[in-house]
């Protein structure tokens, strides 16, 4: 089991038995559910504990990735997530009271999700050649379902623009990084020639970024709203390369998001990059039109 899986379990209470030390693989994901089994989900299988964990515990267990300063972390939990120092996120389920129509406070976690942050150096090579045209990075989208890895690619992609590869010399990069999960606070590599903004909307860090700290390329994760799409469109118009990612099965289906069709049918991305299949596989690479280039096999 590796460092970071090790430190996440860690933060966990103790359970009757030990944490399986071999046969999952590298570890993606912890379930928490209380009344039921701990859950952990490796890339070569799964493991259930032999006993259920309780909503106690299942409290204990959030206060600790939390940092013992749950209630602290109100906004981020109305959104149903907590962020993690090591740059992974915690999908949190349960009981909240509602304001005037709106989300409000959370009163009782009962399940947790817990994703952990990959760090894949090169895991972006095969898709790297298909990002530049002569010499200058091309503005990507990369669309999955959640869980395959897109967020592991955009940083890899990132770092490379900014590092430099065989296909273009290193750029600025800045990384809008709402949910901390692209840079960790600087634990995870976006690059040499990258600046971050976290723990801001990214709509108004795209932004700041772009009057602030002329950046040649952004960055930025899980594309959705109305807002984002309007903050990459006018980047795009003061010539910033977009490099991010949002979830959709494939490219039919983000046409079928309002946010997402408007960015596709405005011509924002050159690239798309859709990864199946499993994780970390690229599907596909098309062009802005949506004309495919090459399928991941081709590219290996």
């Amino acid at each position: 089991m590796d460092e970071r899986a090790a430190n996440v379990l860690a933060l966990l209470p103790g359970l009757r038995e030990q944490w399986p030390d071999s046969g999952l693989g590298a570890l993606r994901e912890i379930r928490l559910r209380a009344g039921s089994p701990v859950q952990l989900i490796g890339e070569g299988g799964e493991w259930l504990s032999s006993g259920a964990v309780d909503e106690a515990w299942i409290a204990r267990a959030a206060d600790a990735l939390a940092a013992h300063s749950l209630y602290a972390r109100e906004e981020e939990l109305r959104q149903g997530y907590l962020s993690l120092e090591d740059g992974s996120r915690a999908g949190v389920c349960g009981c909240f009271t509602a304001e005037r129509g709106r989300i409000g406070r959370m009163t009782a976690v009962r399940s947790l999700c817990i994703r952990l942050a990959r760090e894949k150096k090169g895991c972006a090579d095969q898709v790297m050649p298909r990002l530049y045209e002569a010499g200058r990075p091309l503005s990507v989208l990369i669309l999955s379902p959640p869980g395959l890895g897109k967020t592991t690619l955009l940083r890899d992609v990132a770092r490379q623009f900014s590092l430099g590869t065989a296909w273009g010399r290193g750029v600025c990069v800045a990384v809008a990084d709402e949910r901390g999960e692209l840079s960790a606070g600087g634990r995870l590599d976006v690059g040499p020639r990258t600046d971050v903004m976290s723990g801001c909307p990214k709509a108004a860090a795209v932004a700041m970024m772009v009057r602030a700290m002329s950046p040649d390329v952004i960055a930025t994760d899980e594309l959705g709203g109305g807002e984002g799409a309007a903050a990459v469109l006018e980047a795009m118009r003061c010539g910033v390369t977009m490099a991010a990612t949002a979830h959709a099965r494939d490219l039919d289906d983000a046409h079928a998001r309002r946010a997402l069709r408007r960015l596709l049918e405005g011509g924002a991305f050159q690239r798309i990059i859709v990864l199946g299949g499993g994780v970390g596989r690229v599907e596909g690479v098309y062009d802005g039109a949506g004309k495919r280039l090459c399928s991941g096999e081709d590219e290996r």
